[in-house]
């Protein structure tokens, strides 16, 4: 019960950050985008599960103003390990706005190893799109 508590005020925060954070962005026209990235690396980086989706959620809305590459492998290691599957499919999302080469590679050598039909099909759009 203590650890579904923990998980649901991480979660919570998370979406408070995000909602913080892009109205903040949103509301600045001079943003320092160079901060901000390094910011959302640390949250890609973080231990906290709502502070990376929240973080995954800011790299997908902002992903043309955003340097995130230091954080591929924290995204990548999400995708490849979470144990939900609406979570794989935000880390897939993100790593594919990412525009990161070396991601989009293991994207595709994933899609014959996938299990899930959804992220699979997800992972099939994205490699069909790509081309």
């Amino acid at each position: 019960m203590k650890t579904q508590t923990t998980k649901l005020t991480a979660i919570i925060l998370g979406l408070l950050l995000v909602a913080f954070a892009s109205q903040s962005v949103m509301a600045d026209d001079n943003v320092n985008w160079k901060t901000f990235s390094k910011n959302l690396v640390k949250g890609l980086q973080s231990e906290n599960a709502g502070i990376q989706m929240s973080s995954m959620q800011l790299v997908i809305e902002h992903a043309e103003n955003v340097d995130v590459d230091d954080a591929a492998l924290e995204v990548w290691n999400i995708f490849r390990s979470h144990e939900n599957p609406k979570v794989r499919q935000l880390a897939l999302t993100t790593l594919t706005k990412m525009n990161n080469n070396l991601a989009k590679e293991y994207i595709k050598r994933q899609l014959e190893f996938e299990k899930n039909p959804e992220v699979k099909k997800q992972i099939q759009h994205i490699v069909t799109s790509d081309k």
